[in-house]
């Protein structure tokens, strides 16, 4: 198993950043390994959805699926990948608190 933790700090009010993330075709601005990520009804804990990733960055050529877990509002989320081999499988927590708060993390088992 592994862990990796990164920060960005941002002058953005957390609910600007929320509109970011719960804004899934925006993802492709700003996250360049997604072709495709959607969610099926609204962003919140236990919604599903699939994520599409350029397999030419060295992703898996078929969709994940993934489930949307601790979803708070303007603050943060947890989405839980299924992956086609147990070791690309990841858990990937981001949040939008301010700076003083723990930082996002993810990691895979």
């Amino acid at each position: 198993m592994w862990k990796f933790e990164h920060t960005v700090e941002a002058k953005a009010a957390p609910e600007a950043v929320w509109a970011r993330y719960t804004d899934l075709p925006s993802w492709r601005e700003w996250y360049n390994d997604v072709s495709t990520i959607r969610v099926e009804g609204p962003f919140v804990s236990g919604a599903e959805g699939v994520i599409e990733q350029d397999p030419q960055q060295g992703h898996h050529p078929q969709p994940v699926p993934f489930t949307l877990v601790d979803v708070v509002e303007n603050e943060g989320f947890t989405l839980e990948c299924m992956a086609p081999t147990p070791s690309r499988a990841s858990v990937t927590r981001r949040s939008c608190a301010p700076a003083c708060a723990p930082s996002p993390t993810a990691r895979a088992g």
